[in-house]
């Protein structure tokens, strides 16, 4: 959340930045056009200054070269190795142009973003076999066990991105 600031390899940009846990791509499903996406040694804190870069930041910085693999551009001042380039379809978040490995532990070394938001957001699949409804019924336990004041909520990636506007898509469509 808002944004932060990218130099090197052209003119400085602010963009949209997102630190995500090492099978985030993996999680949605998708491959990389370049490159490759973290692996679980992204995980630990040592290993953060790895970064992949949207197809929009691909074609806008480096004309689609897959010589931008391993060259070093800065997010707010602190140096990061591009690794890989997401494809166009990915689309969530949206307006994210740049994805670093996240760190649970926050220094001043790792802090680059503008915003010190503390939303965190987790997808997940089902297993097979497990029902949307029993998924929700296992969060509620968890919720209750660690005595959140809240429920941990599972809710369809789709529902998530269309939610109020379902009925007018649906309308459109037909």
């Amino acid at each position: 959340e808002g944004g932060t600031n990218l130099t090197g390899a052209g003119e400085a940009e602010h963009i949209e930045a997102l630190d995500v846990s090492s099978n985030f791509f993996q999680t949605l499903g998708v491959s990389p056009v370049a490159g490759r996406f973290f692996g679980p040694e992204q995980d630990r804190p040592e290993n953060w200054r790895l970064a992949v870069i949207s197809s929009r930041l691909w074609q806008r910085r480096f004309e689609g070269s897959p010589d931008a693999i391993g060259k070093t551009i800065q997010l707010n001042g602190k140096g990061f190795t591009i690794i890989g380039v997401a494809p166009p379809e990915l689309q969530y978040p949206t307006k994210v142009d740049f994805w670093v490995p996240l760190s649970f532990v926050k220094t001043p070394d790792n802090m680059v973003f503008n915003s010190h938001s503390a939303e965190t957001r987790v997808f997940a699949r089902l297993k097979s076999g497990v029902t949307l409804a029993e998924a929700r019924a296992e969060m509620k336990s968890h919720s209750e066990r660690a005595k959140l004041n809240w429920t941990i909520g599972v809710a369809p990636l789709f529902e998530v991105l269309v939610g109020e506007v379902r009925q007018t898509l649906t309308l459109l469509l037909a």
